[in-house]
């Protein structure tokens, strides 16, 4: 009697095949994420290298008043020592990127030849700091004239400080002839607002000012009182009515602030 030959069983076969299949695409997968991640992690390298030049340049200002603070604390009253001018030269590929150029420096582990490297120098030179001309602290100290009585919120004297506010602004309408030599504008009336500014706040009738504000409105009136010396102004004079002007505009303040 013939036995049966037996058949080799095929849906185990074809599920180890499946699997097979699966892992491939797994695997292929992990290796397509490796790499992306490879690609972002070179291109953040390459970002994190490159210098735009408005970065490098705000970066050695500041190194060179770090350097010149260190070396005036060194002093120690001595001798001093400035750092006049500073030169700093880069090696590196040259790129323009968002609107600017930008300096990529080259990594240790893959230096290119010399010859392919652009050099980009740069120069640091200590500028004086240019100080405001006179004309400009007059305007100034009549804009902030203009802003200290126009908070003047106050019934008492509030005509007399828009009267100043009016005068402290046709003073500063005229500032362009404040350049020529020949010009001489007056203050009489800029004064005389703010002489009836200060007679207004003396006044005993109602309304009146609180009397713990006296000894401040006190100190307005001597300040008011130093620019009645000021009939007229020549060029001159710009710089000595503006600290005045100043002198009330903080008296003002103090009187604001009770």
């Amino acid at each position: 009697m013939k036995r049966p030959t037996k058949r080799p069983l095929q849906r185990p076969l074809q599920a180890e095949g499946d699997d097979l299949k699966d892992l491939r695409e797994v695997l292929s997968n992990v290796i397509d994420r490796n790499l992306i991640l490879e690609q972002r992690l070179v291109e953040r390298a390459r970002e994190e290298s490159e210098l735009p030049f408005e970065v490098t340049a705000s970066t050695l200002a500041e190194a060179l008043r770090k350097v010149e603070a260190a070396m005036e604390e060194a002093a120690e009253g001595g001798t001093r020592f400035g750092v006049s001018e500073l030169q700093v030269s880069f090696k590196g590929f040259v790129n323009r990127k968002e609107g600017t150029f930008v300096l990529q420096l080259p990594r240790k582990e893959n230096l290119p030849p010399p010859e392919l490297l652009s050099t980009v120098t740069m120069n640091m030179v200590k500028m004086p700091v240019a100080s405001p001309s006179a004309s400009d602290t007059l305007a100034l100290a009549l804009e902030g004239m203009q802003a200290a009585f126009g908070q003047w919120e106050r019934s008492v004297g509030r005509e007399e400080a828009q009267s100043v506010a009016a005068y402290a602004t046709h003073l500063l309408s005229t500032r362009d002839a404040w350049r020529e030599k020949d010009w001489v504008g007056t203050t009489k009336p800029l004064n005389e607002a703010l002489r009836r500014f200060v007679a207004a706040l003396k006044r005993k009738g109602p309304p009146r000012l609180p009397s713990e504000l006296s000894k401040t409105a006190n100190d307005l009136r001597t300040m008011v009182e130093a620019l009645q010396g000021f009939e007229s102004l020549a060029a001159g004079d710009s710089l000595r009515f503006a600290s005045a002007v100043e002198q009330v505009n903080e008296a003002l303040h103090r009187l604001i602030r009770g």
